[in-house]
């Protein structure tokens, strides 16, 4: 919320923030909640990541935790505030290494989210039509 206060001293406009490594920082997800009242996005990036994260002072969730985490946000109506995303910055996540590789978040996220009950069109607006409109410049 401190970074959020700086950036609305400064004059951002909160509505083009885009808050990443959310799972690794916030732990609670009314604290989420919040900073998605605030006019900011939110992005769930560590997919894959199933390991402890030593800079953390809490347990990042794992895949299950953070599918669940986004289906609550969804429910509580901050569909418009959600990216979905995954980190590829080490070698050990490329398939060849024995990580999830590129194509995790399509191959196996997308699939357990629709047995939780986050429908298609829930989906494609995380994937397509949130970064669509966050990372489109508007005219100058």
């Amino acid at each position: 919320m401190e970074i959020l206060e700086v950036l609305e001293e400064e004059g951002a406009d909160l509505e083009r923030v885009i808050m990443c490594h959310i799972e690794r920082t916030v732990s609670q997800l009314e604290s989420v909640e919040k900073i998605a009242e605030r006019g900011c996005s939110i992005a769930y990036d560590m997919f894959g990541y199933e390991m402890y994260y030593p800079y953390s002072r809490f347990d990042v969730p794992n895949d299950a935790g953070r599918i669940n985490q986004v289906k609550r946000l969804i429910d509580d109506g901050y569909l418009d505030k959600i990216l979905l995303s995954h980190d590829i910055d080490m070698k050990i996540r490329l398939t060849k290494y024995g990580g999830y590789g590129y194509g995790h978040l399509l191959n196996n996220i997308i699939p357990r989210m629709r047995l939780k009950g986050i429908t298609d069109a829930q989906i494609d607006q995380m994937l397509i039509e949130n970064p669509m409109r966050l990372l489109t410049f508007p005219d100058l």
